[in-house]
């Protein structure tokens, strides 16, 4: 294993993170280059296991639906806006609390 290599497992955040990209390498057919991607890879699933990737994913969801609503839907449309409405009010209350 390359010292560059080794360099990437040192610097993965987290000691499971370490270990998974520690054993996708050790047997020396990796490159630095699969190894930034496993790193890559490992912390996206652990930011996206989060509560904060959680609500991302659910934000992410919920914007694509309101992207895609047929103009067929746009009665129900005060609806959407009084939820987003009250996702707004949420946001701002958790960034006054920091």
């Amino acid at each position: 294993m390359s010292k560059s290599a080794l360099i990437e497992v040192a610097r993965a955040k987290g000691e499971a993170a370490q270990y998974t990209l520690w054993a996708t390498l050790r047997d020396g057919s990796g490159t630095v280059r699969d190894a930034r991607q496993a790193k890559r890879v490992a912390e996206n699933r652990a930011v996206e296991s989060s509560p904060i990737g959680t609500a991302l994913r659910a934000g992410r969801r919920f914007a694509a639906a309101i992207s895609a609503l047929p103009a067929a839907d746009r009665g129900r449309l005060s609806e959407v806006e009084a939820i987003v409405a009250r996702l707004v009010s949420i946001l701002d209350e958790r960034l006054e609390g920091t």
